[in-house]
């Protein structure tokens, strides 16, 4: 009998708890948490489409940088579209070239980059550029 209680009060808690789980992930609300798990809206990274760019250019930020998807132009936006870690999507600021061949010789990698809003101000995460490196 306290059996019989036991497993209605368990189904019906998982049936529950599966329901409000679904209802959140169809919300069409798109949340990320990044590497601070600072609870990010994904809705507001702004990523331009490639109709957009082809027609009006890559758009230009608040900082004059033009943000979006690497998509094939020249020259190339400024902070370009990355997934880091934890399939957080947002910008990394595009590599710029040494200034000389003794530099680009002394030149290590960074491990990882700081991924940001299309802002390039705010961080929502972290950008790897081994995806070995990614913990």
């Amino acid at each position: 009998m306290i059996n019989n209680k036991i497993t209605k009060v368990f189904t019906i808690t998982l049936v529950l708890s599966s329901i409000m789980i679904f209802t959140a992930l169809s919300s069409g609300k798109s949340v990320a948490i990044n590497d601070n798990n600072k609870k990010i809206d994904a809705s507001t990274l702004i990523i331009p489409t490639k109709e957009d760019v082809l027609s009006n250019g890559y758009p230009i930020n608040e900082s004059g940088q033009t943000y979006g998807p690497e998509y094939g132009l020249e020259p190339g936006p400024e902070l370009q579209l990355a997934e880091g870690a934890n399939g957080v999507r947002g910008y990394v600021y595009r590599e710029k070239g040494a200034s000389s061949l003794s530099e680009a010789l002394e030149y290590t990698p960074p491990k990882s980059a700081p991924l940001f809003l299309h802002d390039g101000k705010t961080i929502i995460g972290t950008f790897y550029y081994d995806p070995a490196d990614n913990p």
